[in-house]
């Protein structure tokens, strides 16, 4: 009840204060109520109100707490600085009696902004509007162009397309815009450059003046100042400042030297001294923005890091920029590479409080610091005579837009990029974007994208006949490979060897061509290839791979055998199209090879190897032309030791809606034969062993499939539907292009997926029904004449493992694929 009448009290004395005191009192009431009034009672709001002290109070206390919500930024306020009566103080505080700024506004705006939201879905939920009346802008900021010439007049061009996208208010520089160390004619040619490229922008630039811009190199003595009135002439003045909305800019010159001597030498603190007239222009600057919610300043030279500039008046200057109190960053150049200097996030939430929690009276040789929107009495005492503390300030170094850099290590700071500031009443924010990672989304029509798929198509064809691989591995020729444009626009193209042939002692003379190749035209590339079966790997600590066989050689000292590596070249296309130049993924093109003569007793058995599968890339590939299968009856097997039983993965697989497989799901083995338009699936019931060899066989004999385990049937499917019971017809067998995979299963572009975690060996493939009852599985397969392939997996020739039935269906390596040691089959 009492709840229920304070309710009412606050709504009856709610309307009668928008009533007096209009629009403006109904937000600051808003404002007070979130963070005051709900601690208070209707009746003691009541009482209040009944002595007509309410609106006075609420006023105050609205006006002391609407900031509590801002994230506070700390700044030095000089002597003098503490509003008086009737002085305006911020945004929203009273000017004189009756008198308000602009913050009256901008609670309207926060009101109708809260009045705009708009849905005809009945939820629940409430979404705020976006803050409104913060006077928030833009600017960006140009690393050094200098020591990149000509690339690094590209990269300022990009960096003005990329602005002109982002539209800032403005743009500021730090300095050495071009390359100079010059006498008059470079200086003047070079200048033209650079302002015929930042004269693209959309928006008003600034410039600052480094070492570059002003040093006087030549066969003649240097003029007063060096450059300095070649500058003033061409660019603006040394130092100037200016204000833009709720900001204030100063740029600051660190290349003064001595004017008695005309020396100059960033590299001399004597040299580095800022003079009087710079100082008493600071100080001026200063003042005239006193008022201004942020100040940066701009300089090329970053003297707060030490080192080489030491012993200069750096800290006299340091101190101005801290005795002003709303200098928020100061931007640098010259070091190529970034760098900042300032608080963190958290250095700054820690100060804030610091700020607050060290409330004091003002004294004789103490600056008083604020906390921006907290109350006035947060602050802390900082003396004039103490070092200065640049924790309020915030310094940042950029690397370079066009600039030459060290190194190109991007997360280090080496980079061309430019800094977008974003400038609020309450505070900055500053990101780095690289040169060239802004995007125009109206650049992807249907036309440009049409464009890219046709650069897309451009391929590599080898016209020379394949490479024979000698069974010891060797191999030599010559490639011819030839590519095809087929865009309406000329194409860049890099064609070189494959990294992965240098590892597999492939050699070729093509090294790296660069060339273009016009629209619709083509372009024909031979070399020289040949390997060295010298050189022996070693992989693997203790582990000697071998490059190839030799007849006659003795295996026992070999251990895991990899496969060789097939030779390719690595292409990358830059297509320039009608807009942009767009470069594409690098493509990789295998060598052509084919599998030489072999010696008469390469079967023979030498060393008991198997496959090891750990990985789509180590499955081994039979190319279907190379499979001689007849519809009709047929035996898959193969020997399999899992190393890890989870998933759904292929063991031997030709699957994609068609063909045939075996699978193992979660350990459980099961052979799967298209037959009749469905798939006919004999699965068995208990799961492999892990670390256990077990024989696998699925049998299709006309009529049904079965999967026998370890020569057990364990399950059999008839193969006929009752529909096709009624005749004797034999089951249509649906086929596929697609390879047969031993250790996965292709996926629809022919690529290996699912792959099987273990040792596979003895895989056979039959064109009959080999078991139809309880057998003893043989540890090793012969063939025989319905044999279709078998591969025992026991030696390689290169990149091929031979099959050891009269078909000689070549199975192909992947490039992890590993023959490994047999160990733990079952002795008969």
């Amino acid at each position: 009840m009492l709840v229920h009448l304070s309710a009412v009290c606050l709504s009856m004395m709610c309307r009668l204060v928008f009533w007096k005191r209009g629009l403006r009192s109904k937000v600051r009431l808003a404002v007070w109520m979130r963070s005051r009034g709900r601690h208070l009672t209707g009746c003691v709001v009541m009482l209040l109100l009944a002595s007509g002290t309410f609106s006075g109070q609420f006023e105050h206390s609205a006006q002391a707490h609407e900031g509590d919500e801002a994230h506070p930024h700390v700044h030095v306020a000089g002597a003098g600085e503490a509003a008086g009566a009737g002085k305006a103080t911020g945004a929203g505080k009273t000017t004189g009696a009756g008198e308000t700024t602009s913050g009256d506004s901008a609670d309207a705006s926060e009101l109708a902004a809260a009045n705009s939201f708009m849905t005809t879905r009945p939820s629940a939920v409430v979404l705020p509007p976006p803050k409104s009346g913060d006077d928030v802008f833009h600017f960006v900021v140009f690393g050094d162009r200098t020591g990149g010439v000509p690339a690094g007049l590209k990269v300022l061009e990009q960096a003005v397309a990329d602005t002109n996208l982002l539209d800032p208010d403005l743009v500021m520089t730090v300095g050495d815009l071009i390359q100079g160390y010059s006498d008059s004619p470079p200086w003047m040619r070079q200048m033209h450059e650079y302002k015929a490229i930042v004269n693209r922008l959309n928006m008003k630039w600034y410039p600052v003046a480094g070492n570059h811009d002003i040093y006087w190199r030549g066969e003649t003595a240097a003029p007063p100042g060096h450059h300095e009135s070649n500058y003033e002439k061409h660019f603006g003045p040394l130092w100037y400042s200016f204000r833009h909305k709720n900001a204030g800019f100063v740029v600051l010159y660190s290349d003064e030297g001595d004017p008695v001597t005309n020396l100059k030498d960033y590299r001399v603190g004597a040299l580095q001294n800022m003079s009087p007239e710079q100082l008493a222009f600071l100080d001026k600057a200063l003042a005239d923005l006193s008022d201004a919610d942020h100040v940066f300043v701009f300089l090329h030279h970053p003297r707060w890091i030490g080192g080489g500039y030491t012993g200069s008046n750096w800290p006299v200057v340091e101190r101005k920029l801290v005795d002003a109190g709303n200098v928020s960053a100061v931007f640098a150049g010259h070091i190529h590479h970034m760098r900042y200097d300032g608080p963190t996030h958290a250095e700054k939430a820690a100060l804030d409080k610091t700020a607050q929690d060290d409330v004091h009276q003002d004294a004789p040789g103490i600056d008083t610091v604020k906390v921006i929107g907290e109350s006035s009495d947060a602050s802390r005492p900082v003396r004039r005579n103490e070092p200065v503390h640049r924790n309020d300030i915030e310094y940042y170094t950029l690397g370079a837009t066009g600039a030459g850099i060290a190194m190109d290590v991007p997360d280090a700071g080496y980079l061309h990029h430019f800094n977008m500031v974003t400038v609020r009443q309450d505070r900055i924010t500053v990101a780095a974007l690289p040169v060239g990672s802004v995007i125009d989304p109206q650049q992807f029509t249907p036309e440009f994208l049409a464009e890219v798929d046709q650069a897309r198509k451009l391929r590599v064809v080898q016209t020379s006949p394949a490479l024979l691989v000698n069974a010891d591995g060797s191999c030599e020729g010559v490639v011819t490979l030839s590519l095809q444009n087929p865009t309406a626009f000329p194409v860049d193209v890099t064609l070189s060897q494959a990294p992965a042939s240098y590892s597999a002692h492939w050699i070729m003379t093509l090294e790296h061509q660069h060339f273009e190749i016009p629209a619709g035209g083509n372009r024909d590339v031979a070399f020289r290839i040949w390997r060295d079966v010298s050189v022996r790997d070693v992989s693997t600590p203790g582990v000697s791979v071998p490059n190839g066989f030799e007849p006659g050689s003795d295996d026992e000292s070999m251990g895991a055998e990899t496969s060789l590596n097939v030779p390719a070249v690595s292409l990358v296309v830059e297509a320039k199209t009608s807009s942009v130049r767009v470069r594409l993924p690098e493509a990789i093109q295998p060598i052509e090879l084919a599998l030489g003569q072999v010696p008469a007793d390469y079967f023979k058995v030498r060393r008991d190897r198997c496959l090891h599968v750990d990985g789509d890339d180590s499955a081994v590939r039979v190319e279907s032309d190379a499979i001689e299968l007849p519809d009709g009856p047929m035996t898959l097997e193969a020997w399999v030791r899992p190393q890890s039983l989870p998933g759904y993965r292929a063991i031997a697989a030709k699957t994609e809606s068609s063909e045939f497989a075996i699978f193992s799901d979660e350990g459980v083995p099961e052979f799967s034969i298209h037959l009749g338009g469905r798939y006919v699936v004999a699965k068995a019931i208990h799961p492999m062993k892990a670390g256990r060899w077990t024989h696998l066989a699925g049998v299709y004999d006309g009529e049904s499939v079965s999967l026998f385990v370890d020569g057990e049937r364990v399950a059999n499917q008839s193969a006929r539907t009752k529909s096709s019971e009624k005749t004797t017809q034999s089951l249509s067998q649906r086929h596929n292009r697609l390879p047969f995979f031993i250790g996965a299963d292709p996926n629809p572009r022919g690529n290996p997926t699912r792959s099987f975690h273990g040792w596979i060996d003895e895989v056979r493939l039959s064109s009959a029904a080999v078991y139809g009852q309880t057998f003893a599985p043989p540890l090793r397969h012969v063939p025989g004449e319905e044999t279709v392939f078998l591969y025992h997996f026991d030696r390689s020739v290169g990149p091929f493992v031979l099959d050891h039935s009269n078909h000689a269906a070549t199975g192909w390596m992947g490039p992890s694929s590993e023959l490994a040691d047999v160990s733990g089959k079952p002795v008969q």
